[in-house]
């Protein structure tokens, strides 16, 4: 595949998330790449969307495994960097343009076990989860009785949120992850509230699908409904989840790393450092 097959490929995709059906899905691949570029997540999604950790030929030889006979790489965009020094002998590194390059999941090779896979992650330990986000949070949480049907709100104004305060521990990190990606939306935004909704909600469910949460109660679809069908729309609504989703994931990662010394993060990135970035 060259770079332009590579663009056009990214543009193929966006124009099929335009429907309802395929975001889910999409969201559960950014989950698992939430540091990668969106253009390098949408071909990983577009080629192998089952993919978990993916690394170069060489990169996972020195982890220990071989990529089996027969397997087809995924193709992803890697940056062409120049080298300048200034008159002060300060060399920077700027990126000039972008290379296709192959990757290979860890389901295509064989050999060592390979640490760091997102099934490691905190399926089911909802306390641990929630104890993180209630330190992390950048927002004060008062619970109250009462909310007229909603399970949390966001005070813009007072820069708050309100969690109802008999939920159960999995629907308390869901409300709170929901609520937090509102607080994070950028002064000057002017998308609509139903696109804002959407955008909290998707960001809140790729947070729970990278902790492993059960995210079969999130309503992430009306994709079709705000895209119209337009691909860009949809690529700048991915683009804003990704930042919120990527806000999120960082600080909790840090915190569940030192609070519990056998979960660890999701590392599948580590050794596959040829991504756009």
């Amino acid at each position: 595949m060259t770079r332009d097959d590579a663009q056009t490929r990214i543009t193929e995709t966006l124009t099929q998330l335009t429907t309802d059906a395929r975001w889910p899905a999409f969201l559960r691949v950014m989950a698992k790449f939430h540091r990668y570029s969106l253009n390098n997540t949408l071909l990983i999604f577009a080629q192998r969307p089952d993919a978990t950790m993916v690394n170069g030929y060489r990169a996972w030889q020195a982890l220990g495994r071989q990529v089996q006979k027969g397997e087809r790489g995924i193709t992803i965009l890697a940056p062409l960097v120049k080298r300048e020094q200034d008159e002060s002998q300060e060399v920077a590194v700027r990126v000039v343009g972008f290379r296709t390059v192959s990757v290979f999941d860890v389901a295509q090779t064989r050999g060592e076990p390979v640490r760091g896979l997102p099934e490691r992650l905190l399926t089911a330990k909802h306390g641990p989860l929630l104890a993180a986000v209630e330190a992390v949070i950048p927002f004060p949480v008062s619970r109250v009785p009462d909310l007229g049907g909603a399970n949390g709100v966001f005070h813009t104004r007072e820069r708050t949120i309100a969690l109802l305060d008999h939920l159960a521990p999995d629907m308390q990190v869901k409300t709170l992850l929901h609520e937090w990606a509102h607080g994070l939306r950028s002064p000057g935004d002017t998308r609509s509230q139903g696109e804002e909704e959407v955008v909290a909600e998707s960001t809140a469910y790729v947070v729970a699908s990278h902790f492993g949460l059960d995210t079969r109660a999130y309503s992430v679809g009306y994709v079709a409904s705000w895209s119209q069908g337009d691909g860009q729309a949809v690529l700048a609504m991915a683009e804003e989840i990704l930042r919120r989703s990527q806000m999120i994931v960082g600080p909790l990662e840090e915190r569940l790393k030192g609070q519990d010394r056998e979960w660890q993060p999701d590392t599948e990135r580590t050794a596959s450092q040829a991504m756009e970035r």
